[in-house]
């Protein structure tokens, strides 16, 4: 009978390839042979695809693996494995215990308004996040979180600041963190200088000659030409910004002096001129998505025009040249609505390139409803028949969009919290939400105390040193418990073989009652609130920016 240590590298391979992580790690341990092939980097990347990728679960993509060494794959592979176990046995009524957390005090003197994960060129695990203090000297401040917690590294009781940035006169407006590590810029800050809006493109890494060493530059400076409110987004060497009701413009910051495309929409709020504010922009080969308070619009993606050179013709844009700079309009192709909204998550769908999920809390806004406020889950598809209309003319603006592009599918509706009640609506009941590309999705959710459950007026005559009223969706010391984050890992392709009503009041505590919904209470901030959330879905971690100054990271 052979034995492993005398059999061949691709013999060992084979064997390896037809067993679990754990077996792995279990056969190794039998002889040095066995060890030394369970260490290639060959096997790690089979089993990282057949125990990650291929069962959807997060992890960094292929670009990024290829920058990994052996022994960082192995212990990427088996981190993001445990996690995966870890997350998916817990409930909303059982804490789960994070691998890792550390609080510290960011910004003694404001508030830490956003806070953002920034991607790294030199290696999956970005180094550094952002935070973003607003008040009366607004400022933003790198830090070095990358040693933060990790269990086979040196572990930093609190991170490094690098750099700090600020703007003297300046308010913040918004901050979009470009998602493609290998652009030279890292972020597109938003701000309103005596009255003036500009746009200030920064990167946050010197060049890679200086080892892409942490640091806070100013590389481009934009006028866009109107005011800016709500999000912005910058991916690669696009950058879109919005205006707070029915215009958008988008640049290639390479050439922000030439051309300037402007997403013009032509749906009307209702009533006329309410506020309609931009929740978020995505953009997808394709198409970009303009998600607004009372409808979501989307648009050609102008690939060619943002291109430098000369422009070639599109149907649904109008070319107007002044003052040197070209301002092609364009009109929506395609218009949705899911009620009026103040808070929506939207992020790509990675299996399909021209397709959305989208994640907003129900809208509710009657007093006396006695449902729970939940959360609902869209799947946006674009329709395949329409590339077959390519090239036809558009519509004029007057007569609104064509037919429509995208088909929306609900996926599902999940409970704010195990303790979610009709005491809170929609509007006041979820502070941050966002959805990542992998079908997870975190949020914090505020907690009454269990006394103030029930009536728009609740007296508890038990409590000691509070005033004894509650008003229903304030948020005081008085009657607030804190924030619960918590996460959620869904399947979409399970959950569009069911309808709606399959879903509708069938759920559990242990997710939908299907199995098709995952739920986990992650950490309550027991008392002080977080006003802002990141998450970095590949790599479990996750940031919470705290009103007094303090940040909490987490390592799930």
């Amino acid at each position: 009978m052979s034995r492993i240590q005398d059999a061949p590298d691709d013999v060992v391979i084979q064997i390896y390839q037809h067993l679990s992580v754990r077996d792995v790690l279990a056969l190794r341990q039998t002889c040095k042979h066995a060890f030394a092939v369970s260490c290639l980097k060959t096997l790690w990347i089979f089993l990282c695809t057949a125990y990650i990728t291929a069962r959807g679960i997060p992890f960094p993509d292929t670009d990024r693996v290829n920058q990994l060494s052996a022994p960082e794959l192995e212990i990427a592979t088996r981190e993001t494995l445990d996690r995966d176990r870890r997350l998916r046995s817990g409930s909303l009524h059982n804490e789960y215990t994070p691998k890792a957390i550390v609080h510290w005090r960011a910004n003694p003197n404001s508030n830490i308004s956003e806070i953002l994960f920034v991607p790294d060129p030199s290696g999956p695990e970005g180094r550094c996040i952002v935070t973003v203090s607003r008040g009366i000297w607004c400022l933003i401040c790198l830090w070095d979180v990358q040693a933060l917690g990790r269990e086979h590294e040196i572990t930093q009781t609190e991170p490094k600041k690098v750099d700090s940035w600020s703007q003297k006169g300046a308010i913040f407006i918004t901050i979009a963190v470009n998602s493609d590590y290998r652009s030279e810029a890292s972020a597109a800050v938003v701000v309103n200088v005596y009255g003036e809006h500009l746009v200030y493109i920064l990167s946050f890494f010197d060049n890679a000659a200086n080892g892409y060493a942490p640091r806070i530059h100013v590389l481009r400076t934009w006028n866009p030409s109107m005011p800016v409110y709500g999000s912005a987004l910058l991916r690669g060497d696009i950058l879109a910004v919005a205006n707070g009701r029915d215009r958008a413009a988008v640049v290639n910051f390479h050439s922000l002096e030439d051309r300037v495309v402007v997403l013009e929409s032509t749906t009307v709020p209702d009533p006329p001129r309410t506020s309609n504010g931009c929740l978020q922009i995505q953009i997808s080969q394709k198409y970009i998505l303009v998600a607004r308070a009372q409808f979501v619009e989307v648009f050609d993606f102008p690939a060619d025009i943002l291109r430098t050179g000369p422009v070639s013709g599109s149907s649904s844009a109008d070319l107007v040249i002044g003052n040197g700079q070209e301002r092609i309009v364009q009109h929506p192709v395609d218009s949705f609505s899911f009620g009026w909204l103040d808070r929506m998550s939207i992020s790509q769908d990675t299996t399909k390139p021209d397709s959305f999920f989208v994640f907003f809390p129900q809208p509710n806004d009657d007093p006396w409803s006695t449902h729970a406020p939940t959360l609902t889950f869209y799947h946006l598809e674009a329709n395949p028949l329409a590339d077959e209309s390519e090239g036809t003319p558009s519509p004029p603006a007057s007569q609104g969009p064509p037919s429509h592009i995208f088909s929306e599918t609900f996926l599902a509706s999940v409970p704010l919290s195990a303790s979610a009640s009709p005491t809170s609506t929609s509007s006041s009941a979820f502070t941050k939400l966002v959805i990542g590309r992998h079908h997870t999705a975190l949020w914090l959710s505020p907690q009454p105390r269990e006394s103030d459950s029930t009536g728009l007026v609740q007296m508890d005559l038990n409590r000691q040193g509070d005033w004894p009223f509650q008003t229903r969706g304030i948020r005081t010391w008085r009657n607030f418990l804190g924030d619960d984050l918590v996460w959620a890992s869904f399947d979409p392709r399970q959950m569009k073989a069911k309808t709606q009503t399959d879903y509708d009041g069938n759920w559990t505590e242990e997710g939908d009652s299907k199995g098709f919904i995952l739920t986990n209470r992650i950490l309550n901030s027991h008392g002080d609130g977080w006003i802002a959330i990141a998450y970095d879905e590949e790599t479990g971690r996750v940031a919470l920016g705290r009103r007094d100054g303090f940040v909490t990271f987490l390592r799930l």
